[in-house]
C-alpha cells in the first residue's frame, strides 16, 4: 500500500524543535580543569593584548598590523590582493580595547571590539565555574549555532569594510 501525504503531515513540518532551557549543572573535576585552562587562555591573550602597542612610532593609532610585534608575519592577504582579509585589524582592536580606546578599537575591527567585551563575560563565567565548580549546560546545537552565528558575522562585516575600503 502507498503512503500517502496528508495536509496534517505538512503541518508538522519543519519539525519545531523543544524550547531551549538553561540548565544548571555541576562540573567535575576535569571539566573544571580544561575550563580553568580556557581561562588562563583568554588571560594569556587579554594580557598580550594590553601589552602591545596599538600606535605607531609617531603616536598615531593603528588599525591593523600590531600583531607583527609578536613576531607575525604581516597579513599575506592584504599583501597580495590590497584588500583586508576577515580578521584584518582584530588583534589592534583588542589592544586599543585594553588600553580603553574604543573609537579606535571599534575603527580597527568592529567585532574585535565585539569579541573583546564578550570574552571579558565569558571571563567572569569561566572564574565562576572553576571556583565554584557549576555552571549552565549548553548543548552541542547551542555550541555550533553560536559558532556559525559568529562566522558570519565575520563573513557579513568583512563583506561591508571590503565596501568601504
Amino acid at each position: 500500500m502507498e503512503e500517502t501525504t496528508s495536509e496534517q503531515d505538512y503541518a508538522k513540518w519543519p519539525p519545531r524543535l523543544p524550547p531551549a532551557r538553561w540548565t544548571w549543572v555541576r562540573y567535575s573535576g576535569w571539566t573544571r580543569l580544561w575550563l580553568g585552562l580556557l581561562l588562563l587562555g583568554m588571560l594569556l591573550v587579554y594580557g598580550l593584548a594590553a601589552w602591545l602597542t596599538p600606535w605607531d612610532a609617531k603616536g598615531a593609532p593603528l588599525r591593523h598590523g600590531v600583531h607583527e610585534q609578536l613576531g607575525l608575519a604581516p597579513c599575506l592577504f592584504m599583501e597580495k590582493t590590497g584588500w583586508l582579509c576577515p580578521t584584518c585589524g582584530m588583534t589592534t582592536s583588542f589592544s586599543h580595547v585594553m588600553h580603553g580606546q574604543w573609537q579606535w578599537a571599534w575603527q580597527a575591527h568592529p567585532l574585535g571590539t565585539m569579541f573583546a567585551v564578550v570574552g571579558w563575560v565569558l571571563v567572569l563565567g569561566l572564574l565562576w565555574a572553576v571556583f565554584r565548580g557549576s555552571g549552565p549546560y549548553l548543548d552541542d546545537v547551542a555550541c555550533i549555532a553560536a559558532g556559525m552565528i559568529g562566522l558570519g558575522l565575520i563573513i557579513v562585516v568583512w563583506g561591508v569594510r571590503l565596501l568601504l575600503q
